[in-house]
Order: structure tokens, then sequence, then C-alpha cells
């Protein structure tokens, strides 16, 4: 058993991403960390997440038992950010999130007052809090490449945001943003259009 601790410990000193990883307690069977990445902040996840190369995501990762989670690479999530997920959330690369960003591929609760009730009675962490729950509504999120999330904002169930695109601070979105928009405010809508620069 001694032998077994020391070999997990010296990998751990050689493997900064599995340090970092291990950290928060989210090492376990299909996670997978790029070169130069950094994932900080606590979380619930113990597979199913997957990070690319130069990355740093500083903020919570729920990931429900059937989730998955991708994210490309050369992205940054500022602190306070949440990532709940419990179908599939997929994030491109080169990918900037504000501080305060909330993305969930699901409803987070059932939407039964009854169903509710019965789950703050609850003790956390049983059955009646889980995103796996059936009366639990979902669908996947993908965030293409080169997008902009601005503070604060929410990213909902079953949105795209389409390349190069720029969510502004605080907006709700709950339908799916074409490439090189802008948008803003509650429920988000197309403020601007930007330039595609990206492929000349």
């Amino acid at each position: 058993m001694f032998k077994l601790l020391s070999d997990w410990s010296r990998k751990l000193r050689n493997n900064r991403n599995l340090k970092e990883l291990s950290r928060i307690g989210i090492v376990g069977t299909g996670v997978k960390a790029g070169k130069n990445t950094s994932v900080k902040n606590k979380s619930n996840q113990k597979s199913n997440l997957q990070v690319g190369d130069y990355c740093l995501i500083d903020g919570v990762i729920s990931i429900g038992e059937k989730g998955s989670l991708a994210i490309g690479k050369y992205c940054s999530f500022k602190p306070s950010g949440w990532i709940s997920v419990k179908e599939k959330v997929v994030i491109g690369n080169h990918v900037f999130a504000s501080e305060l960003v909330f993305i969930s591929d699901n409803d987070n609760h059932p939407i039964s007052p009854r169903e509710r009730k019965e789950m703050t009675e609850s003790p956390n962490n049983t059955a009646k809090w889980k995103i796996d729950r059936e009366d639990v509504k979902s669908a996947p999120v993908i965030i293409e490449d080169c997008v902009w999330l601005g503070r604060g904002c929410m990213i909902l169930k079953g949105v795209t945001i389409g390349r190069g695109s720029i969510v502004g601070a605080g907006a709700i979105v709950t339908k799916s943003v074409p490439p090189f928009s802008v948008v803003a405010g509650n429920p988000a809508r197309v403020v601007k259009t930007i330039e595609n620069d990206l492929d000349q």
C-alpha cells in the first residue's frame, strides 16, 4: 500500500495537470487535461471532462453521471463561473469567459411546484437534488470558436453560440446566436454584427 501511494505521489509531482485536478478532487476515469492547463476551484466532477491545451478554468464544474463536457484549446474562464452539465456541453477553441458566467444545458430543478417542494424537504446531495432526474429537462449547449462571454451572462439549454460572437454582460441567452454577432439583453437579442476577419 505504501509503495502504491508513493508511486502515485511521485506521478503527481511530475504532472502539473494531474496535480491541479487532484487538488480539487476531480481526477477520475475519463478526465483529460491538455498541457499547460489549470482547472481551479471546486467541482463534483469525476469523469467525462476533457480540457484542451493552454486553458485556465477557474470556477465550478458540475457534471451529471451521463453528462460530458469538452473544452477546446486556449480557453480562459474567469473566477466565480459555473458550468452545469446533465447531457452535453461543447466549448470550442479560443473562448474567453469573464467573471460570473453561467452555462447550463439543463433546468437544474423540476418545473413542478410539488416536485420542488419535495426536493427542498430532502437533504442536499440526495437523489431529489440531482440534475440526472428524468423531470429535469436538458438540451446540449455548443459554444463555437473565438466566442467572448461577457461578465455575468447566462447561456441556457439548447443554445448554440456561433463562431466569433460576443455575448454582452448580463445577457440571458435562451436562443441560438448566429456567427459573428453581438447579443445583449434579457432575453438576448442581436444588436450588432461583427466583421469576419478570422478567415482573412
